[in-house]
């Protein structure tokens, strides 16, 4: 009651910047990292990218479709380290959370192939490869799919 006071009756003019830095607080809380780091992943800046993800320190606060990205893009990460096991668990929870588009979730079951593929376990590749395949994507997701049907086809003679 003192600052409303102290301001003369105007609470709303000091309200309004204080409101304002709440809001970005929650919003990087909410969204964190996540859009910055994809990005870096587009221009495949790994090193970056896991840098921007790092500070995220709990991800399961994020807002849902964060969340998905989030694993979407250490997924990638990992993969892009060799390490299968967890970009596999890390891919396998980006789309148990959900992604926004078809598109990526053509993307992740391509990766998921790939790494079933490379496993030896061609039941589960060709599995995730006709998930790829019902969901509507890119051409250039189609040309690794037919490059992957191929080289399970050549595994099978």
């Amino acid at each position: 009651m003192s600052a409303i006071l102290y301001l003369g009756g105007k609470t709303w003019e000091f309200m309004i910047p204080i409101l304002g830095i709440i809001m970005l607080i929650w919003g990087h809380f909410k969204h964190g990292t996540v859009y910055l780091a994809f990005r870096h992943l587009k221009k495949k800046n790994f090193q970056k990218a896991e840098q921007l993800l790092s500070k995220i320190k709990n991800p399961e606060l994020l807002d849902k479709s964060q969340k998905g990205y989030f694993y979407m893009s250490m997924g990638f990460i990992e993969l892009h380290k060799q390490n299968l096991d967890e970009g596999n668990q890390n891919l396998t929870k980006a789309l148990e959370i959900g992604l926004r588009t078809e598109n990526d979730q053509a993307l992740v079951n391509l990766q998921l192939a790939g790494i079933s593929y490379q496993k030896g376990n061609f039941q589960k590749a060709t599995h995730f490869l006709e998930q790829a395949k019902s969901c509507q994507h890119k051409p250039l997701i189609a040309q690794e799919i037919q490059r992957l049907e191929t080289d399970l086809r050549n595994h099978d003679s």
